[in-house]
């Protein structure tokens, strides 16, 4: 496991890769329950079927919310991360059931705010296991100094 890094640690163009994560039929049932999105398009197989993708398929929020926690297991950020202060999404293509996944990230900027916080701004990917891109964007983390 990488080491903790602070703010003062991040580079830009320093990159890394998270572990696999397989999405299983109960993830997604359990998002649906969790958040009351029992959408056709997740939930019902007949239905999905018919439907653009021809099956069911993850909710695209469901991809963010593991590859987020894929870069919080990482252990890179996981007791220096103050706050997780914006994200700039695009979806790109479904998950589908039993589809493993895993992210990419990229420090693309690494500045202090007017307030003296470190904040880390990364471009984020998030693959299947055939390398397809399924979702991809920025999130920027405020991120602990050394000196705090």
């Amino acid at each position: 496991m990488p080491p903790i890094l602070f703010f003062e640690d991040f580079e830009v163009g320093q990159s890394w890769k998270t572990d696999l994560r397989k999405i299983s039929e109960s993830d997604v049932l359990s998002f649906a329950e969790l958040t009351g999105d029992s959408t056709y398009l997740h939930t019902d197989e007949v239905l999905a079927s018919k439907g653009p993708f021809g099956e069911r398929i993850s909710h695209g929020l469901l991809g963010l919310s593991v590859l987020i926690g894929l870069v919080t297991q990482m252990g890179i950020v996981e007791t220096s991360i103050e706050a997780f202060l914006g994200v700039n999404w695009s979806f790109k293509g479904p998950i589908f059931f039993d589809d493993t996944v895993y992210g990419k990230l990229t420090v693309l900027e690494s500045r202090k705010s007017k307030k003296g916080k470190g904040l880390v701004t990364f471009s984020v990917t998030l693959l299947n296991f055939s390398d397809i891109v399924l979702q991809e964007g920025e999130i920027t983390f405020m991120i602990k100094l050394k000196s705090n």
